[in-house]
């Protein structure tokens, strides 16, 4: 009877023993009675540091790098892993100490709430939406690929709504290399990531219009230097309207050291302007010419100035006068005087509109007493 309660006793306490090392392993894996800092999905992965945003929306910082890893479905069958099997989108259990939203881990469990069926690998989340900021670093049609603080991603744009910084529609050919974009979509792989929405945000809302000097020229491209944005590149296409102070022109009439205007696409991170119209400033500045009068031909006179330059003056609107000063009219005039042009031109132009002209190799006689003719002397 003795040997009887001995055995009896030794079966209980096997019992006892064997329950005890069960839920020793079963806590392991399913983590009980111990309270997460964060539950929620793996949005970007640096090292060993992960953010993870729960369910309302809250991103944290999570120090993984002295933390023990496990992954399985909800702590059954937990595997001890290392973080290089963790991924963008995983569901996770952080434990650790939090400070705000800064977290040191000492243990991450993935796979939380992850249903195995249909012959899912445990852990393993697709179809989980995520929010990147990142540099684009290549366009390929609608394939962007994109360098974000969490490791490069392809992005695929079709379909996605593509708006500039503030909100104002755009296509994905005006995205450019360097560009920072906000891309808001699907995760389709650890780095593949289907867009739903892609802000640019090197992009401003609407055109932005630029005035500067002319300082280089190179092909459909030139250098604008302007006085609050510094050097900026211009790019022109078929599409880019020019004009000469608000007049028809080419881009043929663009010269270095020409003042324009830029109506156009700013990308403020590469600055440079996708231009839609480039206006051509030509001011209208005062001129005073001496010189020897070429020819006449009617109210178009020909004059070479001291400089060497000849210029075609337009003198119908102009008042002649002798050499000093006394009020004449065109028949003065003889090629071969030395003359005085004074009026206005476009800056940099050789025709000139006169509002007087001075013939200095003609003075004034007063006409002789019964005589209404003046005569004049050659100097």
């Amino acid at each position: 009877m003795k040997n009887k309660s001995l055995s009896m006793l030794f079966i209980s306490a096997t019992i006892i023993l064997s329950s005890a090392l069960m839920i020793s392993a079963a806590s392991a894996a399913s983590l009980p009675g111990q309270k997460p800092a964060v539950r929620g999905t793996v949005t970007g992965i640096n090292g060993t540091n992960l953010t993870v945003s729960n369910a309302s929306g809250t991103v944290y910082t999570v120090d993984a790098s002295n933390a023990a890893i496990s992954k399985g479905y909800a702590g059954l069958n937990a595997t001890t892993t290392t973080i290089s099997a963790i991924e963008i989108g995983n569901q996770v259990i952080v434990i650790g100490t939090i400070s705000g939203t800064s977290i040191t881990a000492t243990s991450i469990h993935v796979g939380v709430g992850l249903s195995n069926r249909g012959g899912k690998k445990p852990g393993t989340t697709i179809n989980k939406p995520v929010t990147i900021l990142g540099t684009v670093s290549s366009v390929n049609g609608a394939s962007i690929s994109l360098s974000a603080k969490n490791g490069n991603f392809t992005v695929d744009a079709t379909g996605a709504k593509i708006i500039r910084r503030f909100g104002a529609a755009m296509q994905v050919a005006d995205i450019q290399v360097g560009d920072n974009l906000q891309v808001e979509g699907r995760v389709n792989s650890t780095t593949t990531v289907t867009a739903k929405t892609i802000r640019d945000l090197s992009l401003q809302a609407k055109n932005g219009t630029f005035t500067g000097t002319v300082s280089s020229i190179n092909g459909a491209s030139f250098i604008m230097k302007t006085g609050k944005r510094g050097q900026q590149t211009i790019n022109t296409d078929s599409n880019t309207i020019f004009k000469k102070n608000n007049q028809t022109a080419s881009s043929s009439d663009l010269t270095v050291g020409a003042q324009i205007m830029v109506n156009g696409v700013w990308d403020r991170t590469n600055k440079n302007v996708t231009a839609k119209t480039v206006n051509i400033i030509i001011r209208i500045v005062p001129i005073s010419i001496n010189g020897i009068l070429q020819s006449i031909n009617g109210n178009a006179l020909t004059v070479t100035g001291n400089n060497n330059t000849t210029y075609t003056v337009d003198a119908s609107k102009a008042k002649f006068t002798y050499k000093g000063g006394r009020k004449g009219d065109l028949s003065i005039l003889q090629a071969n005087d030395k003359v005085q042009v004074v009026g206005k031109h476009l800056n940099g132009s050789n025709d000139v509109n006169a509002n007087m002209v001075r013939d200095l190799s003609k003075t004034y006689i007063k006409p002789a007493t019964g005589s209404s003719t003046p005569t004049s002397t050659p100097q």
